[in-house]
């Protein structure tokens, strides 16, 4: 290592005596020689010396432009990192005593011993080295306490900001610390806390044991993990999966515990859903499993009792009897609907149905089941309403929105009013909701309930929102009705007041009444006689439409098997005007009956009946050339109407009757 020693003298003799006379070594440290002939030059060499190798100034007091006393002067106020001795060829004293005062390490007097000279500028190369290394420890230490410092500047920002509530206790279990992210969960603020036992966060759900196992672990020194349902501040119930992990001084004695906290509300509700929506699915494939036969039964059930009711006098009472049999298995084709269409199973369609026969249906059904602390009244108007609907999905609305309404009343009681009326929309309240102006039917449900929160109103047509207790709703029925009054180009608005209850009013866009006109089309129909071949794996169903057809004049040949019914037509193909089959049938399906027939007679009416739609697509009804697809079961007249269009060439190919 080489040190760079500065020499300023304005009479050379220093230059003279380090150039000629000085060994230039000490201890085996090499020393390198500038000079430099007053203060000014001095100075503008240590400016150049930008890498600060010049550790020593060797200057003479007395010298022109700049003296050595001035220098020192400056040297001190530059923050140079070097040491300075001074040169006096007269003893000097008092200059001497001001240049230390200045900051000089040391001084000589001239005449030099030469071993003098080393010995001081050893020892000031000695202390200038001394002090640098304990600048750089300091640097170092200063440093070290710099990166501790953004280390724990970074774990306190984590800490804030984490996503994760953390808290942070005594070995007694008193908080000491919780971050924003608690606060914002718990409801409760960092000073409401600090000081206080977690047990404030007590839901209640947990038992003493529970807690016992978790602090017996705790104090064994082991991390405790698993989930707990707490309780906010405003008592709301939220379960957390959290850790919590002892915390241990140099002795290695628990002072502290940290729990790291995750609300897993969400994710259980989600689990829940999909807990739901897998029941649903189940139900829609047991449901799609038993369509089939289920609708089958309830096909021969309305036939035979719409012929046991034909064959009554008009004043019989078993008439009536017979009728609400009938509207019971009306009721059962509708339910079974409905789970097909809840669960996605079967597609939804809307025709031109009359809305005040459902509304009055499903109110009479209501009555039977709403609690006795509840009153009813009803203000149907007597018009016909004429809507583009799906029938099963409208008794849904009204339904859930009177359903609603009794939960919403609950013990308590009260009053329900259903109103239906024909209303017209202003083009002003129409844009207000996205919708077109003009002729709605408006139904109203109205009860006296608690109200809803003004807080929540905007979210209670939320799928699986609400506000009921666990075990007493999944929060779907809302939900479920907004969804269909939607999809049949309606709204639906709430008014609500808290304690004064709620009124739902429901908008369907209304549309020109074609029931009259399709009815009398139908029934303009007039059955020409025929031959026609009824083909069902069903013996109780071929018997059902042998009689209904044969009732109508038409003469009918049955086969309960299909390779059977196609051996009846190929012997004599252009005897039969209408073939009647099933879809599910063992050793051949309709569609496959269908193909078979055509390649006999490729112009045969095939009208196909199934109790399962979505066994079927379009293309293969297409390829099977199917005049007309019946869903069952299906009411005799209909049936009836259905067999007299296809023959008398009306029907369209494909076309699928009686979707609701």
């Amino acid at each position: 290592m080489t040190s760079k020693i500065l020499v300023v003298d304005d009479e050379r003799d220093l230059e003279i005596l380090f150039s000629l006379q000085f060994r230039k070594e000490i201890n085996n440290q090499e020393l390198e020689f500038h000079f430099a002939n007053d203060g000014m030059e001095a100075l503008g060499i240590l400016k150049n010396d930008t890498s600060h190798q010049i550790e020593l100034v060797l200057t003479d007091i007395r010298m022109p432009k700049m003296d050595g006393l001035s220098l020192v002067s400056k040297i001190k106020e530059g923050g140079y990192l070097l040491e300075v001795i001074i040169v006096s060829a007269h003893g000097d004293m008092q200059n001497i005593r001001s240049a230390m005062n200045f900051g000089a390490f040391d001084f000589l007097i001239k005449p030099f011993d030469i071993q003098d000279i080393k010995n001081t500028i050893q020892r000031a190369l000695d202390h200038l080295h001394q002090f640098k290394e304990e600048v750089n420890k300091r640097e170092q230490a200063e440093r070290a306490l710099k990166e501790q410092q953004k280390e724990q500047f970074l774990l306190i920002t984590a800490v804030e900001q984490a996503a994760e509530s953390i808290v942070i206790t005594n070995a007694g279990g008193i908080i000491k610390y919780v971050n924003p992210a608690f606060e914002k969960r718990s409801g409760y603020c960092c000073e409401e806390v600090i000081g206080k036992n977690p047990r404030i966060l007590k839901s209640g759900k947990q038992s003493a044991n529970f807690y016992k196992k978790m602090w017996d672990i705790l104090k064994s020194g082991k991390i405790w993990h698993g989930q707990i349902v707490n309780k906010t501040k405003n008592g709301t119930l939220y379960e957390e999966e959290l850790s919590i992990s002892p915390i241990r001084d140099e002795t290695e004695k628990i002072v502290n515990y940290v729990a790291v906290k995750r609300d897993v509300s969400r994710e259980l509700e989600l689990e829940k859903q999909l807990r739901q929506a897998q029941k649903m699915e189940a139900i829609g494939t047991l449901a799609g499993g038993i369509a089939h036969d289920f609708n089958n039964l309830l096909f021969a059930m309305l036939g035979y009792i719409t012929m046991a009711s034909s064959e009554l006098p008009e004043d019989s009472p078993m008439r009536e009897d017979l009728e609400e049999a009938a509207l019971a298995g009306r009721r059962a084709k509708s339910l079974i609907q409905q789970i097909l269409t809840f669960s996605r199973q079967q597609e939804t369609k809307h025709e031109p149905v009359e809305v005040v026969p459902i509304i009055k249906e499903a109110l009479k059904l209501l009555r039977a089941s709403i609690p006795a602390t509840i009153e009813m009244s009803a203000v149907i108007a007597s018009e016909k309403m004429v809507i583009a609907a799906d029938p099963t999905q409208m008794h849904q609305v009204v339904v859930s929105l009177c359903a609603n309404a009794f939960q919403a009343m609950g013990e308590n009681g009260g009053q329900l009013e259903v109103q239906l009326k024909k209303t017209e929309l202003t083009p002003l309240f129409a844009s207000r909701h996205a919708i077109d102006p003009g002729g709605y039917v408006k139904l109203t449900v109205r009860d006296t309930g608690p109200g809803i929160d003004p807080a929540i109103q905007e979210r209670i047509f939320d799928p699986f929102f609400t506000t009921k207790e666990v075990g007493e709703g999944i929060g779907m029925g809302l939900a479920v009705v907004h969804g269909i009054v939607q999809d049949h180009g309606g709204i639906i608005t709430v008014d609500s007041q808290l304690g004064k209850g709620s009124a739902f009013d429901v908008f369907f866009p209304m549309i020109i009444d074609e029931l009259n006109a399709e009815e009398e089309t139908e029934a303009a129909y007039a059955h020409s006689g025929g031959r026609i071949l009824v083909v069902d794996d069903e013996p109780m169903l071929v018997r059902m439409e042998q009689h209904i057809l044969e009732r109508k004049g038409y003469d009918v040949v049955t086969a309960t098997d299909p390779n059977r019914a196609l051996e009846l037509f190929r012997t004599e193909p252009e005897q039969f005007s209408l073939v009647i089959t099933d879809q599910t049938m063992t050793g051949m399906t309709g569609t496959e009956l269908a193909k078979e027939l055509r390649t006999i007679q490729k112009d045969i009416p095939i009208l196909l009946l199934t109790g399962y739609r979505l066994m079927l697509d379009e293309q293969q009804i297409a390829d099977a050339g199917i005049r007309e697809v019946v869903l069952k079961p299906i009411e005799s007249k209909q049936f009836s109407q259905i067999v007299a269009r296809v023959l008398d060439g009306t029907a369209k190919n494909g076309c699928v009757r009686n979707r609701n």
